[in-house]
């Protein structure tokens, strides 16, 4: 059970007095964390009798300990966590046969500056975030060289930022779109790089093309638009643990790439974008050369 959690649960029966957040607060910062400051908006604030405000405090101190070391140990585990994710790609290789060269993009949304400053410094360059607003307040980080694709769907409102600060933008899912940032790129003189995002498994909860004749449309006129770079495809793998079905989908989007590539043989079909944490392997073994990684790599977002 998540620390956060586990706190809950043992103090929603107790109601805690202003005095006590205040407490809370002050040893937080004793301990040099602010693991716990930002999640504070969930405890409950009535007057308690002075013994269970001293219970209560006496049980959060016993617990806080475990909470910070655990994020400590998940944040300093990433350099063990990329060295085992790396292998685990190499064994898919070698599973599929494959000696081709497998990108990976560590997903790093919900995910603090301090933990993608120690990714880059363990060597990992290329980040995805799922939001505009996010990305645009952790980047950019000064004095690294590293990239950071959109990967995450791109409202109307939002592609005058994203094509401003992001190196690709790999969630294209219609054709109004991919115009729409072909004339914001046009506009500031850029030529932005692009996947289309296919929706391979028909889920509702997902966005994408569901229909080759309307991606075929789109990719018709992106092949004549000046400010935009085709690199390939996307998609996001079916929510189950069913391999047959996932690799299905995976398999879908491989066929979809080679018609792709016949049609329009001016176009660079170089990225196929496809596995996450739970299913990257099953990516590998149907032709993905892009995966994009985040709870392998930076450990569970429902922690502290």
């Amino acid at each position: 059970m998540p620390a956060e959690k586990l706190i809950q649960k043992r103090l929603t029966i107790l109601p805690l007095s202003d005095s006590f957040i205040n407490v809370v607060r002050g040893g937080l910062a004793q301990r040099e964390s602010s693991c716990l400051t930002s999640r504070l908006s969930w405890v409950q604030i009535p007057h308690p009798p002075k013994e269970i405000k001293s219970a209560v405090v006496a049980l959060f101190l016993l617990l806080l300990p475990i909470c910070c070391t655990t994020v400590v140990m998940e944040k300093n585990n990433f350099a063990k966590n990329l060295r085992l994710l790396l292998d685990q790609i190499e064994e898919a290789k070698v599973a599929s046969k494959r000696s081709d060269n497998i990108e990976l993009m560590a997903v790093s949304k919900t995910h603090p500056v301090e933990a993608i400053i120690e990714a880059i410094e363990c060597g990992q360059l290329l980040f995805g975030e799922n939001r505009v607003q996010e990305l645009q307040s952790k980047f950019p980080i000064e004095n690294y060289a590293y990239k950071v694709h959109l990967i995450g769907h791109l409202q109307s409102n939002k592609v005058r930022k994203a094509v401003a600060i992001v190196d690709s933008i790999d969630s294209v899912d219609s054709l109004k779109l991919l115009n729409k940032i072909d004339a914001e790129a046009k506009r500031i003189e850029k030529v932005m790089p692009i996947l289309f995002e296919v929706n391979t498994s028909l889920e509702k909860s997902k966005v994408g093309f569901t229909d080759e004749k309307s991606y075929f449309e789109a990719l018709e006129v992106a092949s004549k638009l000046e400010n935009i770079e085709v690199k390939g495809l996307m998609t996001i793998g079916p929510l189950t643990e069913d391999e047959k079905v996932v690799r299905s989908a995976f398999a879908s989007l491989y066929n979809l790439k080679v018609k792709s590539e016949k049609r329009f043989p001016n176009l660079k079909f170089e990225t196929l974008s496809m596995g996450m944490s739970y299913d990257f392997k099953w990516a590998i073994m149907e032709g993905s050369n892009q995966i994009r990684v985040g709870t392998a790599l930076f450990g569970s977002r429902d922690y502290l």
